[in-house]
């Protein structure tokens, strides 16, 4: 879907809370779907999933793409499927893991929830490994001036929550007297609600569902 469609429907939101529907510019709404797209991508697993390859450092500790937000899945590691374990349990079988000789393949991910952007792989790796990966991929940065509508980034999933969230932006810059500021709230909550919705249903089908190490 392109932003047009999506720029049309906030502006028709809009029309009917304010009385018209040149409240505000299309730059400005434009912007915040945008925005919405960040924060969505922020909040709940799986909104943006992007697939690579990337060579490992050398050790235990691992990192996702530098535009990545948080790991979804390792599935491979020098070309051999490896199994998710928690930090935790882990240590607890096996304090001294981390110590083990380093070499180019690994059976375990080990995941800590504190560092979404990060994860460690046992036995430690050589550098140059290959690692393929999952990971939620932050949306780019629009010019909208050299491309005035471009593809929305997102599924159709998300472009409902995405509506919400323009209007619920455009109408927080109200006066806080005013029934404008009042409907903001209104929007932001059914925008939460939306994504709310979404992470439920993403830790329901978690990876971490009885895959860990027990």
């Amino acid at each position: 879907m392109k932003f047009s469609a999506l720029l049309g429907k906030v502006n028709f939101i809009l029309a009917n809370e304010v009385g018209t529907s040149q409240a505000y510019a299309d730059e400005v709404v434009l912007g915040f779907l945008a925005e919405a797209e960040t924060v969505i991508v922020g909040q709940v697993s799986g909104a943006n999933p992007s697939s690579v390859s990337v060579a490992s450092a050398a050790g235990t500790r691992q990192q996702i793409p530098a535009d990545g937000v948080r790991l979804l899945s390792v599935d491979t590691v020098g070309g051999r499927g490896v199994r998710l374990v928690e930090r935790g349990a882990k240590d607890e079988v096996d304090p001294y893991w981390r110590n083990a000789a380093a070499g180019t393949h690994a059976v375990e991910y080990i995941l800590d929830d504190r560092m979404p952007k990060s994860f460690d792989v046992s036995p430690p790796l050589q550098a140059g490994v290959s690692i393929a990966l999952s990971y939620d991929k932050l949306p780019p940065e629009y010019d909208f001036t050299a491309t005035p509508d471009p593809d929305v980034t997102l599924g159709r999933v998300h472009e409902a929550a995405m509506v919400d969230f323009a209007v619920y932006r455009c109408l927080s810059r109200a006066d806080e007297n005013t029934p404008e500021f009042g409907k903001a709230g209104a929007h932001y909550q059914t925008f939460i609600q939306k994504i709310g919705g979404k992470t439920e249903a993403d830790a329901v089908q978690s990876p971490k569902q009885g895959r860990f190490l027990r």
